[in-house]
């Protein structure tokens, strides 16, 4: 387990989808889908999650994007999930793999209801084009967010990309003499890709 300070960690967040985001309603908290792109003078909205397009773009001042603001910390923790292998005649058990696990915690001091709504309005799955997944389904490429870790300074570009991520949890802690700071729990059963640039492309059948 890692833990890493917002000021040395950027956070990216998209849905696992080419050309679509998901925002919500400012004043009435709902949640909709939203074409990349054709947001307009109108939007003003809170963005959570831009599309696969527009996250290798570094350019965030034409259109809402999902890079989170005010992040004070993320939890980052990798491992995987083990079966137990007994053989006849042998005390030793063998520990086969079964599949990565990623689990990702965002810290953020709280501006806007956007997470709220979205762990509250059945958007923990992903959306798959203009519909949200429900989450009783086999998963497919569409499924879940991907998020981009990227190290603020360092020789070179770090970048993490967690693909097919889901919420697991979110929750807020009230102070009466400070501000409300939120968290949201991420899951991903998808082995993450490490590398020197964002990792905008599909997620590969085969790797779910």
């Amino acid at each position: 387990m890692a833990y890493f300070l917002g000021r040395n960690i950027t956070v990216d967040i998209a849905a696992e989808d080419s050309s679509h985001g998901v925002e919500v309603d400012a004043t009435t908290g709902e949640v909709s889908i939203y074409t990349v792109g054709g947001e307009g003078s109108g939007y003003a909205g809170a963005n959570f999650a831009t599309s696969l397009d527009w996250l290798g773009d570094g350019d965030y001042s034409d259109f809402p994007k999902g890079r989170v603001a005010n992040c004070l910390g993320i939890d980052l923790s990798i491992g995987s999930m083990d079966e137990d292998v007994t053989f006849m005649g042998k005390r030793t058990i063998q520990k086969v793999e079964v599949k990565k696990e990623t689990n990702i915690t965002l810290t953020r001091k709280k501006q806007d209801m956007s997470w709220d709504a979205i762990f509250n309005s059945g958007y923990r799955w992903g959306i798959s084009g203009t519909s949200r997944n429900e989450g009783l389904s086999k998963p497919d490429i569409y499924h879940g967010y991907r998020l981009v870790l990227r190290m603020v300074s360092g020789p070179s570009p770090e970048i993490m990309t967690v693909r097919n991520a889901c919420i697991a949890g979110h929750g807020e802690s009230l102070s009466a003499d400070g501000t409300i700071d939120e968290t949201m729990e991420f899951y991903s059963y998808v082995e993450p890709v490490i590398s020197g640039s964002v990792d905008s492309g599909a997620t590969p059948s085969i790797d779910m």
